[in-house]
């Protein structure tokens, strides 16, 4: 098969649609290599993680609540870096199957702090060695001054991402700045 190469991703031009997909394995693409360690490590961990009983997904959830307990949907978003939503149907999905609880803040009854439960504090000791093993793996034959090297350039990598995000940020803001002009109209 041969690919003509648009972008990063090459189309190969004897499938249906001229289908995209990712560069070869010895593809120099950042990107495409950054995506197969994610998917590798996802598929790796997958049934591992199910077999604790917890959702891949999850584990940064039960993570954080586990360090922080007592933290408040908006600060675990926060710190996560996810939208109020993606929290909030985490929190239910884990309150359901009884890994934590809310409970309301004494100084503040409209907000709901959230701790593990009995279940949950089991999990997270499970997750946490689990994570632990895997940074093991991940890291296996390299020098501290690689990881560290490794450590910037995820850092400046995910800086730079950051800066991708701003158009939508400043974008949506102009939406909302729009539509609180138009509704003053009336």
């Amino acid at each position: 098969m041969k690919y003509k190469e648009h972008g990063r991703f090459y189309c190969d031009p004897e499938e249906e649609n001229g289908f995209m997909r990712p560069p070869k394995e010895d593809s120099r693409s950042i990107q495409a290599c950054f995506m197969r360690l994610m998917h590798r490590y996802t598929s790796v961990n997958y049934k591992r993680f199910l077999g604790i009983g917890i959702h891949p997904g999850q584990l940064a959830f039960v993570k954080a609540i586990s360090e922080h307990e007592g933290i408040s949907q908006r600060e675990l978003a926060e710190g996560l870096h996810v939208k109020a939503p993606t929290v909030a149907v985490a929190v239910k999905r884990l309150e359901k199957a009884d890994v934590i609880c809310r409970r309301p803040d004494p100084k503040d009854q409209r907000i709901s702090r959230l701790y593990l439960d009995k279940k949950g504090k089991e999990i997270a000791e499970e997750v946490i060695l689990a994570i632990e093993e895997n940074e093991a793996v991940l890291t296996d034959g390299f020098s501290e001054e690689e990881l560290e090297q490794l450590r910037d350039f995820f850092r400046r990598m995910s800086e730079n991402m950051e800066q991708l995000a701003k158009p939508d940020a400043k974008a949506a803001e102009e939406n909302q700045v729009g539509s609180n002009r138009e509704s003053k109209r009336f």
